[in-house]
């Protein structure tokens, strides 16, 4: 699987994320305003997303990439779908404030880095044993959501 594919791969298991967020958030965190402006969403919310996000990217690592022999190219591939993804959540929290880029510059690189470290976190697990199982998915998916929501907890206004 080329670089490329797996960028577009972390595009659409954002999609994926985004869709099943909108779900969650209408069913049990109805409101008035449908402005998806991140300090209006309660923390638990925010925490829950992380949670769900890094399953529906483990799982994307976990089907796709799991197949190569190596462990140095299963992460490098997860580094591709992380970026596809931060990418992705990128210019759906700042389409409207791209005149002022610079001035979120931090935050950015932040998004960056936690859905990279996130996704290279689950394929360490997933890379280092042959045999793959449900153990395994939880293990990946839980090292990366409890990194992710480390984040959201530590960056939550």
């Amino acid at each position: 699987m080329k670089n490329i594919e797996l960028f577009f791969l972390g595009i659409f298991s954002a999609f994926l994320a985004l869709f099943f967020q909108a779900i969650l958030f209408f069913l049990f965190y109805q409101s008035s305003s449908l402005v998806l402006a991140l300090p209006e969403f309660p923390l638990s919310f925010i925490l829950i997303s992380g949670i769900m996000e890094e399953i529906i990217k483990t799982s994307f690592i976990f089907k796709k990439i799991s197949n190569f022999n190596s462990q140095k190219n299963i992460i490098s591939y997860a580094i591709f779908l992380g970026t596809g993804f931060a990418a992705t959540e990128i210019v759906f929290i700042y389409l409207n404030i791209w005149e002022e880029i610079g001035k979120y510059a931090f935050e950015i690189i932040g998004i960056f880095l936690i859905h990279i470290l996130a996704a290279v976190a689950a394929s360490f697990f997933i890379s280092r044993k042959p045999q793959k199982d449900w153990k395994l998915f939880l293990q990946a998916s839980g090292s990366a959501a409890l990194i992710h929501c480390f984040y959201n907890f530590l960056t939550f206004r």
